[in-house]
């Protein structure tokens, strides 16, 4: 991860859809280096799902707009 949002992890934490430019804007402003590796940095992975390759309909909300209990489930 770039040194921008190690400094400022929750400028990052949107629905990136709605903060494009913004998001641009940050990266551009930098700082890019040192880079940081971001393995378990934030989270616990506790549901993985296959649901194929292409599919624009998988993501269609931030967080916050999640149904009751989805964030909950594990596998």
């Amino acid at each position: 991860m770039p040194q921008w949002i190690v400094d400022n992890p929750k400028a990052t934490v949107c629905h990136e859809d709605k903060f494009v430019e913004e998001m641009l804007k940050l990266r551009e402003e930098g700082p890019t280096w040192p880079m940081h590796i971001a393995e378990n940095a934030f989270a616990e992975i506790t549901f993985i799902e296959d649901v194929g390759v292409d599919r624009d309909d998988i993501i269609t909300c931030p967080p916050d707009e999640l149904p009751p209990g989805y964030a909950e489930r594990k596998n």
